[in-house]
């Protein structure tokens, strides 16, 4: 289940990306964030990845582990990689 609000990709689907940014900027308290800084960098904890992978979970319907937020630390390297999960899923 992916929520209507958000930027949109080619297919009409939002972005996964901008979703991304919106669960980071909650999770870090951040106003904006680029896509390719690292979670942990920008003052990202276990508590807060916990937070971020629930909804990730919750909004995209894909489960992310926290070795994977370790592998894919940034929005477009997260983004990228979730991208290829949700395709499949289509």
């Amino acid at each position: 289940p992916v929520p209507a609000a958000g930027g949109r990709g080619g297919d009409g689907a939002p972005d996964i990306a901008e979703l991304l940014e919106e669960t980071w900027r909650a999770a870090l308290g951040m106003s904006s964030i680029d896509h390719g800084a690292d979670f942990f960098d920008l003052g990202g904890d276990s508590l807060s990845a916990v937070g971020l992978i629930a909804e990730v979970r919750d909004r995209l319907g894909v489960e992310l582990s926290i070795g994977m937020l370790f592998e894919f630390p940034t929005i477009s390297a997260l983004a990228a990689q979730l991208r290829g999960r949700t395709e499949g899923t289509r």
